[in-house]
């Protein structure tokens, strides 16, 4: 779940502007598919300026098995979009 504030001690809002106090918070990466329990994010800049998100996941189609995956990262009305 993400959220967003002008201010380092918030408050975080969400896309809808509720609050992450109160339940707010929008999805970014959740399990889906083979990908199972997505974390440990971690985001670099590559060549020519493009954003790389990195994450680990179970991969539920090899038994379980730990496995790092990299999408590129955009940014969309200042909120992050992964691109498949």
């Amino acid at each position: 779940m993400i959220g967003r504030s002008r201010s380092p001690t918030g408050p975080f809002m969400d896309r809808d502007g509720k609050d992450m106090v109160e339940q707010g918070g929008s999805l970014f990466l959740a399990s889906e598919g083979r990908f199972i329990g997505p974390g440990h994010a971690s985001i670099s800049l590559e060549e020519f300026g493009k954003e790389v998100f990195s994450f680990h996941f179970y991969d539920g189609e090899n038994q379980g098995k730990a496995f790092l995956e990299l999408r590129e990262l955009q940014w969309e009305e200042g909120w992050p979009q992964l691109v498949d």
